[in-house]
């Protein structure tokens, strides 16, 4: 009974945060919206910044690592897509974190130690898959230096490409932000990949409807 009340708080707190923002929800507010007591509230969560770390550790992360993890991801420029495709929908679903990123790391120490522990740990992973891309000519030969900006940039982009969007263009469907910030990590992706991958890609990105057939537009 326990688990499913405190997995029902966390369920409440991912929809209202996404909703409004978890900066402008209280603990009040989401105790209301699931009619209990602040107090019953508190006996699972101390307040609202423990609350969002249990989301992070205990919903969030697990995923990320997971998809990260996946075989395709190092073996295909189709698995590249596919994990980018998922990886954002992952971040929709928790929007609110990844909207609010910084000023939750600001105001929570302990969330931005864990926060930095796992990037460490997928930009280890990536490094693995870099080397992965380069053994099968998806991607040209990169010293460290340059893999460890390139990891750096396909994290920023990811992570917060679909806040841009939203703030400067005004995108709300999910599929409008997942096509557009798609389209602007396989730009950032193209100058470190080989010329057969690059063609590759925008076959696939074509294909899959994130890109258009200008020459065929342009024809008819």
């Amino acid at each position: 009974m326990a688990t499913k009340t405190r997995e029902k708080i966390k369920k409440a707190a991912i929809e209202m945060f996404n909703e409004k923002c978890a900066t402008n929800v209280s603990t009040v507010q989401l105790s209301e919206r699931l009619h209990i007591s602040p107090g019953n509230l508190y006996y699972y969560y101390d307040n609202k910044e423990h609350l969002i770390k249990s989301i992070w550790e205990e919903d969030i992360c697990p995923i990320i690592e997971k998809i990260f993890s996946r075989e395709d991801f190092g073996h295909s420029e189709n698995g590249i897509l596919n994990l980018f495709n998922d990886y954002l929908n992952v971040m929709n679903t928790y929007r609110f974190f990844y909207m609010e990123l910084y000023a939750l790391l600001h105001n929570d120490p302990d969330l931005k130690t864990i926060y930095v522990e796992h990037f460490n740990k997928i930009k280890e992973r990536m490094y693995v898959v870099f080397d992965a891309w380069t053994e099968i000519g998806i991607m040209k030969p990169a010293g460290s230096e340059v893999k460890s900006v390139f990891a750096d940039n396909l994290w920023v982009i990811g992570q917060k490409w679909s806040d841009y969007a939203d703030k400067m263009y005004g995108y709300k469907d999910q599929a409008s932000i997942v096509k557009d910030t798609i389209i602007h990590i396989s730009c950032m992706l193209a100058p470190y990949f080989t010329d057969q991958a690059n063609e590759r890609m925008q076959i696939l990105l074509k294909n899959r409807g994130f890109l258009h057939d200008t020459e065929n537009d342009t024809a008819e």
